[in-house]
């Protein structure tokens, strides 16, 4: 069984290879949502990024989660790697807004979620769930669910 450190290092390598995020990071964020037994979001079927940045030790990325019952939500990663390079040092994930109803995939909602996403990546949300990675560990660092 893959462990969240095997899941990490997927999304490090893709990081410094400067790969696309989406997968290594759905995987993850799978991971890390039942590790932390979060049931306020219910648990991701995929993952799409629409604007992505990447640093030589940090990653951002902001587009969509496809939940397991098909209603998309907002999605903000961050990711900072050791001086090294191998690892994760620090890690932010944002999941959800709490001011909106998700709308389902393949709507006209969910195609107005992108193109809001689209026309400002930056945009801040009344985000249900803030996951952050400190040194030791995967926590919770706010949960309105």
């Amino acid at each position: 069984m893959r462990t969240t450190g095997d899941f990490e290092r997927e999304v490090v390598k893709s990081i410094v290879t400067e790969a696309a995020l989406g997968d290594p990071v759905y995987m993850l964020l799978g991971q890390v949502l039942s590790l932390l037994d979060v049931s306020s979001v219910g648990s991701p079927d995929g993952v799409f990024f629409i604007y992505s940045a990447v640093s030589e030790r940090e990653a951002t990325a902001v587009g969509t989660v496809v939940m397991i019952d098909q209603t998309m939500e907002p999605l903000r990663v961050r990711f900072t790697l050791s001086e090294s390079r191998e690892s994760l040092s620090s890690s932010w994930v944002y999941l959800g807004d709490r001011a909106h109803r998700p709308p389902s995939y393949g709507t006209r909602e969910h195609a107005k979620l992108e193109k809001a996403i689209i026309a400002d990546p930056d945009a801040e949300y009344p985000w249900k769930l803030i996951l952050h990675r400190t040194e030791e560990a995967w926590v919770v660092a706010a949960d309105a669910g």
